[in-house]
This record gives structure tokens, C-alpha cells and sequence, in this order.
């Protein structure tokens, strides 16, 4: 199934396909948190932390209904559950699905075993700091190029 997310380019929004293979926004408006119509992002971050978790409902119930997805300046939620880079890739994929979907992520240790997850659109690939995201694949090279190439075993 394809979905879609918002972009913004030639100071216009539109919408670019990508592939979508696990329940998001559509089981956040099944469970009925909230009276609000999601937002367009409170729809983009709860399809991304549907890929990201495998389904979103593998995510805290309680952090789930606790979230504004009306908010279409920024969702906010407090994510419990273990974050790492390879063995459980759910930070991987965290930092790769939102550069290719365009949405901003900062977390912040809230208290031991919690943190804050806080979502932000962003709508160029290039530009000022506060609007731009560039790709995985840019950001990369651009990493590259400051502490050069990766451990080989």
C-alpha cells in the first residue's frame, strides 16, 4: 500500500509517494484518543512511527493517547521503549525513514528509561538551518567528509 507525505517545494505543498507497510495514522484514529482531526503531521509522524516500530500499536498505549496529533506545528510524546542503532535498529530507522520523509526529530531524556520525542515538518532538502532536511544519503557525504570513511573489521 502507498502512502503519502506532505513536502513543500517552489513555495507550494504537495505530496510525495512512499511506501507504507505497517498500521500508523489510520489505528491512532481507530482508537479515538481524541474529538481533534489529526493533523497532516500528527498523520505523517504517526505513519512514520508506524514503519518505525513495525506498528504503531507495538508502541505504549498510554504515551499513544497522551499525544496532540491535532498539533500541525509539532507532536510531542514520550517514547519508553529501548532506542538502538543495529541488533533492535529502531534509532536507525528512526533517523532514515524521518531524512526521507522530511520530518525533524529531537529526543530529549525526559527521566531514566524515558525519553521525549519531539516532530517538526521541515520543507526544503536545502537551505537555512531551521527549514532544510537534507537526505540520509547528502547528510552523509557530509559527514563523510569531516570524519572520513567507516571502521572496516
Amino acid at each position: 500500500m502507498g502512502e503519502s507525505a506532505l513536502f513543500f517545494k517552489n513555495d507550494e505543498w504537495g505530496r510525495v509517494k512512499y511506501p507504507r507497510r505497517y498500521q500508523g495514522a489510520e489505528w491512532i484514529k481507530s482508537q479515538r484518543f481524541s474529538s481533534k482531526e489529526m493533523s497532516n503531521l500528527g498523520r505523517d509522524v504517526a505513519d512514520l512511527l508506524g514503519d518505525v516500530w513495525l506498528g504503531i500499536y507495538h508502541m505504549n498505549y498510554t504515551s499513544l493517547s497522551k499525544v496532540d496529533w491535532s498539533n500541525n506545528h509539532h507532536i510531542e510524546m514520550t517514547i519508553g521503549e529501548p532506542l538502538s542503532t543495529y541488533d533492535n535498529d529502531v534509532l536507525t530507522r528512526i533517523v532514515l525513514l524521518s531524512h526521507d520523509r522530511l520530518i525533524r526529530v529531537e529526543l530529549n531524556g525526559i527521566a531514566p528509561g524515558y525519553i521525549k520525542a519531539i516532530f517538526h515538518r521541515r520543507k526544503f532538502r536545502a537551505g537555512d538551518l531551521w527549514s532544510r532536511m537534507p537526505t540520509m544519503e547528502q547528510h552523509t557525504r557530509n559527514l563523510r567528509a569531516v570524519y572520513g570513511a567507516a571502521i572496516d573489521d
